[in-house]
């Protein structure tokens, strides 16, 4: 049988071999298992590197736009000892029609009333997300027609902010200057988040995935270690998670306007075709071999009853001219006699 020849296995091998070379997938796998997981590793510290700038840059310019929309849209108000105040004594109703309408699809309503839940139900039954900030609570409901409410103080202690508030407070608050400051605390943190949640989101996939290798062999009878079809899966899932990465990357640009459906589904459709294609490459591979070595082991045998069959040809016929030599002989002393 054909011995695998284990071939180079840096992080840029394993990668390239994952997309483009899986007939050497059986080679590569005889890797440790600790070296795939350090790939992974790798995928997940490269892929964070590419998506939290793209995160950050939607993020500078959904406040900036929401700091243009309180600024242009609302009325004055202000915070003062735990009640909103509104310089209106209308309510005020406004839905976001900006470029991250994708993003936050919602209304933001201003009012001097008080007790909405009782007095003014109509106002949490206004679909989408709604934000209501009236005089005693700020109210939030999800597009499920889930609420909760907040008291003002409540707020103010939990998100680190002063608890007399202006609308010109808010619009200083989403500023660049205050963004600036945020950003240079947060955005390390943001990445080993980010590294943290993408590799343990790859580990699962790959134990999944590979569970499901590992039946499949047992099912086709191919012959091949468990840590074989963790390292096989761990390739498997390279060009999914890059064309995943991808795709998020560029949905996250666009406002979420570019929007391929089911692409979680895509992620795993593509990692199931290269995991199986692998195994069966593999299985073809084993069931070759063993042809072949039938093949050799028959004429192996053939060749040796050739053999035998020669000696035994050379064998009689040496008996057969030690008769014919002793016939000869009975024959010359009879004509003597």
């Amino acid at each position: 049988m054909e011995t695998n020849k284990k071939i180079k296995t840096t992080f840029l091998r394993k990668f390239l071999v994952s997309i483009f070379g899986i007939e050497k997938y059986e080679q590569v796998a005889e890797s440790t298992v600790p070296s795939f997981i350090k790939y992974l590793f790798i995928l997940a510290i490269i892929a964070s590197i590419l998506i939290v700038p793209s995160v950050i840059q939607i993020t500078v310019k959904a406040t900036d736009t929401f700091q243009n929309f309180v600024n242009e849209n609302l009325p004055n108000f202000e915070i003062v000892n735990n009640e909103f105040k509104l310089e209106s004594n209308e309510t005020i109703i406004r839905t976001n029609k900006t470029d991250f309408q994708k993003i936050i699809q919602g209304t933001i309503i201003l009012t001097n009333e008080n007790d909405i839940k009782s007095k003014h139900k109509e106002l949490l039954e206004i679909s989408g997300n709604v934000i209501i900030l009236s005089k005693d609570y700020l109210y939030l409901k999800s597009s499920n027609n889930k609420y909760s409410k907040y008291t003002y103080n409540y707020l103010a202690e939990y998100m680190g902010l002063p608890k007399e508030l202006k609308k010109s407070d808010i619009i200083k608050l989403l500023s660049e200057e205050n963004q600036n400051k945020i950003l240079q605390k947060t955005i390390l943190i943001l990445i080993i988040i980010t590294i943290i949640i993408s590799f343990g989101t790859l580990i699962i996939n790959v134990l999944a995935i590979s569970l499901v290798g590992y039946l499949i062999t047992k099912i086709s009878n191919i012959d091949i270690e468990y840590k074989k079809v963790f390292n096989i899966s761990s390739m498997s899932i390279t060009l999914a998670s890059t064309v995943y990465l991808i795709i998020m990357i560029t949905t996250i640009l666009t406002n979420y306007n570019f929007v391929v459906p089911n692409v979680d589904l895509l992620y795993l459709v593509l990692s199931y075709i290269y995991l199986i294609i692998a195994l069966m490459l593999i299985r073809n591979k084993g069931i070759k071999n063993q042809q072949e070595l039938y093949i050799k082991e028959t004429s192996t045998k053939e060749k040796i009853e050739e053999i035998k069959e020669i000696v035994r040809e050379k064998k009689e016929d040496k008996e057969n001219k030690k008769d014919e030599e002793k016939q000869t002989d009975e024959n010359v002393t009879s004509d003597n006699t």
